[in-house]
């Protein structure tokens, strides 16, 4: 997302408007002003400030932009579906960073706001963007109307659990997580004289540490499909600039030595029916070298290979595949 941050400081309001349809995530997040056309802060939006602030610092970062209505969809995942400008755009702004010094205890000094004029909608008006960076410093307390610790739950700030902020206050003991990858045979889908055949891939992360790990995440190239013969519980799914991500809720807790799956999806490879002989021609299956990166609250993003061969393709398809 913070490349998403400079290109709507580089292109502007058209920028923001593109967003049309995007889902909210951990990392990003919308909200309206409760009055568009007063530049000042109301009670609600600095709780929505604050809240957001301290979430994204105890999380892994984020982008919260001011301006713009993001509603649930069909899969109960708030996407932007409207955009209100804010009138006395400058004052607005001014605020914002003045309440940005004041919102966590302790400071943090990795907010950047950038105001994103829109003089096409009205002069003067825009939309606010402000980049949290993840913070060393955490975990950071909401100083805007109530004193709470947030964190951010797949599409939403809540209050930490107690035990997650003992956590967060002992962070040099992180959880020690690694990733799993299990190869399996998918499922056929045939037609005449046409066949897909699908390899498919359980991704697990493994908690190696002595604290628990939670909302786990995992994300992985585009070109896979999401596996619906294989569903995982509690886990969100999302797409962004080639990579798929999929991100646990509050209730995908790994505890010390336990392996959770995270995500099943499948490579569809094309191929022809032929008398019962599946065949499939050499150019159309490619060696691949997946490059995965994966973590949880309170670690690092950790980056892990897989390969997958032409080999294991045919090999788990059994004798009556083969290459032309």
């Amino acid at each position: 997302m913070r490349e998403v941050f400079k290109g709507m400081i580089r292109d502007g309001a058209k920028s923001v408007r593109n967003l049309l349809g995007r889902c909210e995530g951990v990392d990003f997040d919308c909200k309206l002003k409760c009055d568009p056309k007063r530049g000042s802060l109301d009670r609600d939006d600095k709780l929505n400030l604050g809240k957001t602030l301290s979430a994204f610092s105890n999380s892994m970062g984020g982008l919260l932009l001011w301006g713009v209505d993001a509603r649930r969809n069909s899969a109960g995942v708030d996407e932007i579906r409207d955009f209100v400008p804010i009138a006395q755009l400058s004052r607005f702004e001014n605020d914002i960073k003045t309440m940005c010094v004041e919102a966590l205890m302790p400071r943090h000094a990795g907010i950047e706001v950038a105001a994103i004029p829109d003089d096409a909608h009205a002069v003067g008006s825009g939309f606010v963007a402000i980049w949290v960076e993840r913070s060393e410093r955490r975990p950071h307390r909401n100083e805007l109307v109530d004193k709470q610790y947030f964190r951010r739950a797949g599409d939403s700030s809540r209050v930490m659990e107690h035990f997650e902020i003992e956590d967060a206050f002992k962070r040099l003991t992180n959880p020690i997580i690694s990733l799993e990858i299990q190869k399996y045979k998918g499922l056929n889908h045939s037609a005449v004289g046409q066949l897909t055949i699908e390899f498919g891939l359980r991704i697990k992360i493994k908690n190696e540490g002595a604290i628990s790990a939670t909302f786990p995440y995992v994300m992985i190239p585009s070109g896979f499909n999401l596996d619906r013969g294989q569903p995982v519980s509690e886990i969100l799914q999302r797409s962004e600039e080639n990579i798929q991500i999929f991100e646990g809720t509050e209730r995908n807790i790994i505890h010390p030595g336990v392996t959770r799956t995270i995500a099943c999806v499948s490579y569809p490879v094309s191929a022809q029916l032929v008398n019962q002989a599946i065949l499939i021609p050499r150019d159309r299956v490619m060696p691949r070298t997946l490059s995965l990166r994966f973590g949880c609250y309170n670690s690092r993003i950790e980056t892990a290979t897989c390969e997958i061969t032409t080999e294991e393709i045919c090999s788990m398809f059994g004798p009556s595949i083969s290459l032309v």
